[in-house]
């Protein structure tokens, strides 16, 4: 089955080679993701023949990340007998994520809390969340550009409203400095969107003992990496 990704012309390089390794063809808009949003749903009216996917908007993506909350119920306190998660900390770009989860979370662990963490430079699931709406923010200004989204899907933003306990908001030095913990602890070089969940627990900003976390992406842009290589070496020697 072909398929045609549309992303923006900033996208991160190492998420479009990844795209490719799997066979799609990439679609490169002009501007951010809510740009490559665009062109990909007037591509989609201009080719009836094709499937129009939106992360966040088609609830079966959700349910597919809902899987990790399978894992949660499964494997985490409440698997092995024990009182379960005081919560379940995810980061937050379009919702897909935190939403499958949740909706899972909230029907077999009602008793643990579903926190999203959006970066200070792109709060616009706490805005809709406040707004009771979808909130279009003119522009983000963050580094996490895994989570840097400025107009959540109105379908993503109803889920949320009855599945999301609390959105938080971190910077992106505490991003920062989450990945350089993963690093010390973890030896996993994650990109600065897949470590703000971790970033809030570390800042001691969700109350709890028993706190979960996804780690959503090791996919760091190269000078990222090349940053973290650099620490590495300057801390060894």
């Amino acid at each position: 089955m072909p398929v045609e990704v549309f992303v923006s012309e900033t996208i991160n390089p190492r998420k479009r080679e990844r795209i490719e390794t799997f066979g799609a063809e990439v679609l490169v808009a002009e501007g951010d993701g809510a740009s490559a949003r665009e062109a990909a749903a007037a591509h989609a009216r201009r080719h009836p023949d094709r499937v129009y996917l939106q992360d966040g908007v088609q609830a079966a993506i959700s349910e597919g990340a809902g899987t990790i909350g399978v894992e949660l119920t499964r494997g985490g306190p409440d698997g092995a007998g024990g009182p379960g998660f005081d919560a379940v900390v995810l980061p937050v770009g379009d919702g897909a994520l935190i939403n499958g989860v949740g909706r899972w979370m909230k029907e077999h662990a009602p008793g643990t809390r579903i926190v999203g963490v959006n970066v200070e430079g792109a709060p616009s699931m706490l805005e809709s969340l406040r707004a009771g709406r979808a909130v279009c923010i003119e522009r983000t200004r963050t580094f996490a550009d895994g989570i840097a989204v400025r107009n959540p899907p109105e379908a993503s933003v109803r889920r949320a409203r009855t599945l999301v306990d609390e959105i938080i908001l971190v910077t992106d030095e505490a991003i920062a400095a989450a990945m350089e913990l993963a690093a010390h602890t973890l030896g996993i070089v994650l990109e600065p969107a897949g470590a703000a969940g971790l970033a809030a627990i570390a800042e001691g900003m969700v109350p709890g003992d028993r706190l979960a976390t996804v780690l959503t992406g090791a996919n760091p842009r190269p000078e990222q990496a090349l940053g973290r290589l650099r620490a590495s070496e300057q801390e060894a020697r």
